[in-house]
């Protein structure tokens, strides 16, 4: 289970795109040189005040590093303190 910020549009859904297990920083921002498979995470939000969001999070393809992370702050509602 993990904190949003922002609540996702819909209460159950998967964000899905392909990633890469290379390290996006600042040499490499987009992980550009590595290989890139694709991956899905599903989320069910459990409960929400409007600004934050608790949700049950899984890999649902994949297994990537920071897969999760990566999902939900591309979708616009990343982990709370990352």
């Amino acid at each position: 289970r993990g904190v949003l910020v922002g609540v996702p549009p819909a209460r159950r859904g998967r964000w899905a795109g392909a990633l890469s297990n290379r390290a996006e920083g600042r040499r490499n921002p987009r992980g550009v040189a590595a290989e890139r498979v694709s991956a899905e995470t599903a989320y069910d939000l459990v409960s929400d005040n409007g600004f934050l969001a608790s949700a049950d999070l899984t890999l649902a393809v994949g297994g990537r590093t920071h897969q999760i992370r990566r999902h939900a702050a591309s979708a616009g509602s990343p982990i709370f303190g990352d």
